[in-house]
């Protein structure tokens, strides 16, 4: 089961980050089975705000004050176990006293002040993505049945450097010849 967050704190107001987090919760609700996908508002509860029709939109709801750390992490302990957590958020909010061993948590970075080095430390089970890496780790979840033991920082400044060493790259087409890139 996927869980996607989106964080409803005040700090979420800044520019661009509500309609970011909106787009990308959007695209994740598109990527995965609809009916192993819930969308929660996180403020001082958790809200479920899942469409029951997958023509329905997610709805907007309005982002103030903070949000409650201890409401996110009892949430996710009552989760069965091995489910993906993806949390959209900038990371204001969030500690690594919410990150049951039980999951795998996505922290899908919200806004350009998004810093994971300011709130966590290396974890097994955390995978930081950068939004521009987000269909990359779409793939990821969707192709691996185990994600959970597959811990990862998905970082598009790295993939830029080992896209330019080097000049081409052979990729098979349909016909099963090689395609220089």
């Amino acid at each position: 089961m996927h869980h996607v967050i989106l964080d409803g704190s005040g700090s979420m107001t800044g520019p661009g980050k509500k309609t970011l987090q909106h787009n990308v919760a959007r695209f994740l609700r598109q990527s995965f089975e609809p009916k192993s996908t819930q969308i929660w508002h996180w403020h001082e509860q958790m809200y479920n705000i899942t469409p029951k029709n997958i023509s329905e939109d997610i709805p907007f709801l309005s982002n103030k004050g903070k949000t409650n750390i201890e409401c996110l992490a009892e949430f996710t302990d009552s989760l069965p176990t091995g489910s993906n957590v993806l949390i959209l958020s900038d990371g204001f909010a969030l500690s690594e006293s919410l990150l049951s061993v039980k999951h795998q948590y996505y922290w899908i970075m919200i806004g350009a002040d998004s810093n994971p080095s300011q709130n966590f430390t290396k974890k097994d089970n955390l995978t930081i993505v950068h939004p521009e890496s987000l269909f990359s780790v779409v793939q990821l979840i969707i192709n691996t049945p185990d994600t959970f033991d597959r811990p990862l920082v998905i970082n598009p400044m790295w993939l830029n450097k080992v896209s330019n060493t080097s000049d081409s790259i052979n990729v098979m087409n349909e016909v099963g010849e090689e395609d220089e890139w």
